[in-house]
């Protein structure tokens, strides 16, 4: 079976593939023309688009949205993260944060599969993370004055103390692999 995730993120795609292997799925890329609506909800981004595409293409497809919510910033900036890391440096949210205890934040992965005869299935995966204290590099990459870590060098995961930027490239896919895993479940009926 060969699935299409419209993305044209290679993470996206290498860890769609690396979850979905085991299950014989084959997953193909696809860079979409298609306008995301802007909504609050991850999962109603995801759907909208997956649907059309789907129609489309006539082809199921895959669809993963993602938001990043401080809960001390009431869950900013949600799905819009791509424009706000865009906006705020990694320094900018830092001085925001300054006086904060609370530095929980959660990365929210909305998939939602959709095939042609309009059959669709939705999955949330919240990955618990924080906000750290500091700006933390990559020993390697932090030399490099053209490299810009955006805000993966001021969040770690929940139950890690290195910044994304520092962590392994493989590892870090791992943490992100559930809603396809779950996926790959339903639809070969395997557990």
């Amino acid at each position: 079976m060969t699935i299409t995730l419209l993305t044209g993120n290679h993470f996206k795609i290498e860890t769609a593939q690396l979850a979905l292997k085991p299950f014989s799925i084959n997953v193909v890329g696809h860079k979409t023309n298609l306008a995301e609506i802007q909504d609050n909800n991850v999962i109603n981004i995801a759907k909208d688009m997956a649907v059309q595409e789907a129609k489309n293409l006539n082809k199921p497809v895959i669809r993963e949205d993602h938001g990043f919510a401080i809960e001390t910033l009431n869950n900013f900036p949600g799905p819009y993260m791509s424009f706000v890391e865009k906006t705020l440096s990694a320094q900018q949210v830092l001085n925001l944060m300054k006086d904060e205890e609370n530095r929980n934040a959660t990365f929210d992965l909305g998939l939602v599969y959709a095939t042609p005869n309009g059959e669709i299935i939705e999955l949330l995966h919240k990955v618990e993370c924080q906000i750290l204290n500091e700006i933390k590099l990559d020993n390697n990459l932090s030399k490099d004055k053209s490299y810009d870590p955006g805000w993966s060098s001021i969040i770690a995961f929940r139950d890690d103390h290195r910044s994304w930027a520092q962590f392994p490239y493989q590892e870090r896919m791992k943490k992100f692999t559930k809603n396809y895993k779950k996926l790959g479940e339903m639809l070969t009926h395997v557990k």
